[in-house]
């Protein structure tokens, strides 16, 4: 009983967090301006959600990423740069 209502939560948590992280790609790629530092750290926070063991077999977001796998790489590289420039 427990495990299915874990499943059900794991499966509803991971579409929310798919569908956010598709507007936040979507509003990059349309209005082609970089993401505000609050935008970067929303998407660095759903990324590593998503890759947290639980949310490996998502299908959706593995194509989702496969597709915008340069995109995604180049977000990750402007918040450690970010990061990097605050600590300093």
């Amino acid at each position: 009983m427990f495990k299915k209502l874990f499943t059900i939560f794991c499966d509803k948590r991971k579409e929310k967090i798919n569908k956010e992280i598709e507007m936040l790609m979507l509003y990059k790629l349309e209005s082609k301006v970089e993401l505000n530092e609050v935008q970067l750290d929303r998407f660095y926070f759903l990324l590593k959600q998503l890759n947290a063991p639980e949310f490996d077999a998502i299908k959706g977001f593995q194509e989702f990423k496969k597709n915008h796998l340069l995109l995604i790489e180049k977000l990750i590289e402007q918040k450690h740069t970010l990061e990097k420039k605050n600590k300093e």
